[in-house]
C-alpha cells in the first residue's frame, strides 16, 4: 500500500492511497491508531470513491471511531480501464439503444409493464 496524501479536518484524517493499481481513500478518527473496526464502503454505478455521499458517510463513521475505506470499483474513477471492458460496454450500450424499453432516454415515455413481465422469482418466492 502506497499513501499519496494525507489531510485532516473536523476530527477526521483522510489518506489517499493505491494498493497495486487500485486507488482508494482511508478515513480514520484523528489520532486513531492501533486496531479499529473497519467499514468498506461501496459506491453506486457511475460513481467513484470520492462521490459526495460516500465521503459524507465515511466522515460520519470515522467520527464515530471507525476506520473507513472506499476504493474505485473496476472501470470507475481513477481505476485503470482496459480495451476488453470498453468493448463489452459499447456492446451493452448498443443493445440498450436498440431495445424497445428505453427507460433511460429523456425523450422516451414511461412504459408500464405487467407485474409478471418483470418480477423476480426470488422476490415472488417461487424459487
Amino acid at each position: 500500500m502506497h499513501f499519496i496524501s494525507t489531510s485532516s479536518s473536523d476530527g477526521v484524517t483522510e489518506q489517499h492511497f493505491t494498493l497495486g493499481e487500485v486507488p482508494g481513500i482511508l478515513w480514520m478518527p484523528d489520532g486513531g491508531f492501533g486496531t479499529l473496526p473497519l467499514i468498506l464502503l461501496g459506491h453506486g454505478g457511475g460513481q467513484h470513491k470520492a462521490a459526495p455521499g460516500v465521503v459524507a458517510r465515511a466522515r460520519h463513521y470515522a467520527s464515530e471511531g471507525f476506520a473507513v475505506v472506499a476504493i474505485d470499483a473496476p472501470h470507475h474513477g481513477e481505476r485503470p480501464r482496459d480495451e476488453e471492458f470498453d468493448r463489452v460496454l459499447a456492446g451493452l450500450r448498443a443493445d440498450m439503444e436498440s431495445s424497445p424499453y428505453k427507460y433511460r432516454r429523456k425523450d422516451a415515455k414511461p412504459v408500464r409493464l405487467p407485474w409478471a413481465a418483470w418480477r423476480s422469482p426470488v422476490w415472488s418466492g417461487s424459487c
